[in-house]
C-alpha cells in the first residue's frame, strides 16, 4: 500500500491529514489556570445535576456530519 502521508479511520473512508491535527494543536494557545479552574467548576455542576442520558452509536461519517451541522470545524 503507497503511503499517502495520511491515516484513515477504521472503517471510515475519510483520510485523517495527521499534520493538520498536529498543527492545529500546536497552534492553539495553553490553557490558563484560571481557566483550567472554570472548567472544573463546570464539569463538576454538570455531574452534580445528574442529568439523564443515551449512548448512541454512529459511523464515522454520521460523526463528522453531526460536528459539522453544529457548527464545528475539521
Amino acid at each position: 500500500m503507497r503511503s499517502s502521508g495520511c491515516s484513515r479511520y477504521a472503517g471510515h473512508d475519510r483520510p485523517l491529514d495527521r499534520e493538520r491535527v498536529l498543527l492545529r494543536l500546536r497552534s492553539r494557545p495553553a490553557v490558563l489556570e484560571e481557566e483550567l479552574a472554570k472548567i472544573e467548576v463546570l464539569a463538576n455542576q454538570i455531574v452534580a445535576a445528574d442529568l439523564p442520558f443515551q449512548r448512541t452509536e454512529v459511523t464515522p461519517d454520521q460523526a463528522v456530519q453531526m460536528f459539522t451541522a453544529k457548527g464545528g470545524d475539521l
